[in-house]
């Protein structure tokens, strides 16, 4: 007789013949147990990574509620308020604004994109100060991401507020 891989590591002899069919078929169903009671071999290999795709979806989600309000305070402290035009051009060296607005006579009510309309009409409103022009640069803001930085200035082409976006929004 020779020897057979057992079904948990140790070598049995072989045998042939209806005691060892039923033999062979009592191991396999030791060994494996009913599939619906257990999960396949790759789901169980699968799960721990998973896990951590869930883990780290649910933390990123956390932290990106908080992440524009953490770097917009961080943009006033690095341009607070009264910084004057200029020096903020200076401090982004050689790019230049991607967008410019000038306050329109009749409000920025009256300005053509409705969106930057509610966004400057906003800024006045949170700030108690009027806005006369806008400039927003964007560039990158860490690793993987990319963000606009809005300029919100006074009649006297200083700082009134400041605020951080991600571009994709």
């Amino acid at each position: 007789m020779g020897y057979g891989g057992g079904v948990r590591g140790s070598p049995k002899p072989l045998r042939f013949g209806a005691a060892a069919s039923r033999r062979y078929s009592e191991d396999v169903t030791r060994a494996r147990p009913n599939r619906s009671q257990s999960c396949s071999d790759e789901f169980c290999k699968m799960k721990p990574i998973l896990a951590l795709i869930v883990l780290v979806c649910l933390t990123i989600t956390g932290c990106v509620s908080h992440y524009p309000a953490n770097r917009t305070a961080r943009l006033r402290q690095i341009y607070p308020p009264g910084m004057p035009r200029q020096e903020v051009q200076t401090k982004w060296g050689k790019i230049k604004p991607e967008f410019s607005a000038v306050r329109p006579p009749d409000g920025w009510e009256a300005y053509q994109d409705q969106y930057i309309s509610k966004k400057l009409k906003n800024v006045e409103v949170t700030s108690g100060k009027k806005v006369d022009s806008v400039d927003r640069y964007w560039g990158p803001d860490g690793w993987l991401s990319l963000c606009y930085c809005w300029y919100f200035y006074g009649s006297d082409e200083k700082i009134v507020d400041v605020e951080w976006q991600y571009k994709s929004d």
